[in-house]
């Protein structure tokens, strides 16, 4: 009988089929990883966008350090395929602590830009002579602030402390103080442990006292309750800054009804005006609250 053997569709054995698409495969893998790199193997570029020409240059190499080569020095560590975000991230933060944020944004396969932003400042963060706290307690010395040692730093917008960079820095900040009563260094924020609503109610009530023309010149922090200066006026004392809320109302009623000192109902016109008859209003006790008048 004649040898008659089957052939595929395309006049080729299975045998052979299957050994092409073997041969395939290992070419799609091959170009896969030289492709993949060749991506690798590509360096990223970093563009930076800060205050100042000195702080970009200073951020470049900061970016070239974390950026460096791995793997025997063949593939970048920032590379078209991946860089480390997070790690440039916290050396850039750790080196510029006047920045609130770095922002990241790829252009492109090969660069990445980042765009810094400067922090809001709020007051200048001073330590005060925590040892002097307790004279404070003493009923006669209830209108008297608190001694500074130095202001070596700053409070920003969301109640963080951080150092500005230089003098000029410095001059920027609202001419307000945040005098810190607590034994230690430097905290990462103030209202340590009371969440970032106590600050924003803090916050609030200056910019309630500023917009009626009413200047927050000094706010103390101390174990014995948050104290805050008024120019010109009385130094307020509560107990806690959830007091802060009560205040407004409190100091609008008082004018209205004619409660502060030298005066009756109608006698004095502003809020402004009345503030200047008395050295302390004292809202710990609140609702009652203690108004000391001017000697």
């Amino acid at each position: 009988m004649p040898d008659v053997r089957r052939r595929s569709p395309r006049g080729l054995s299975r045998p052979r089929r299957r050994q092409r698409r073997w041969w395939w495969s290992i070419a799609i893998a091959v170009a896969g990883v030289a492709g993949l790199l060749a991506l690798v193997s590509r360096p990223l570029a970093f563009t930076v966008a800060l205050a100042t020409p000195e702080e970009e240059r200073e951020a470049q190499r900061i970016i070239r350090t974390v950026s460096g080569r791995c793997c025997g020095g063949v593939i970048p560590q920032a590379n078209w395929l991946w860089y480390p975000k997070e790690t440039i991230r916290q050396h850039l933060t750790a080196a510029f602590p006047h920045y609130a944020t770095f922002s990241f944004e790829r252009r492109g396969w090969g660069t990445v830009h980042i765009t810094g932003t400067l922090r809001t400042p709020f007051a200048r963060w001073c330590r005060g002579q925590w040892n002097r706290i307790a004279d404070l307690a003493e009923p006669e010395r209830l209108a008297t602030v608190l001694p500074v040692r130095d202001c070596p730093a700053a409070v920003d917008a969301a109640g963080e402390v951080f150092r500005p960079p230089s003098e000029a820095a410095v001059l920027t900040i609202p001419p307000r103080q945040w005098v810190s009563g607590e034994e230690g260094g430097i905290p990462p924020r103030v209202l340590q442990g009371q969440g970032t609503e106590a600050f924003a109610l803090l916050q609030a009530l200056v910019r309630w006292f500023e917009a009626r023309q009413i200047p927050v010149a000094r706010i103390e922090e101390t174990p014995i309750g948050i104290r805050l200066q008024l120019r010109p006026g009385p130094l307020l004392l509560l107990a806690s800054v959830q007091h802060a809320e009560v205040i407004p109302t409190s100091l609008e009623a008082m004018l209205q009804q004619g409660a502060f000192p030298g005066g009756s109902k109608g006698t004095f016109r502003t809020l402004p005006e009345a503030l200047t008859s008395v050295r302390y209003i004292d809202f710990r006790d609140f609702p009652r609250v203690y108004l000391g008048p001017r000697q």
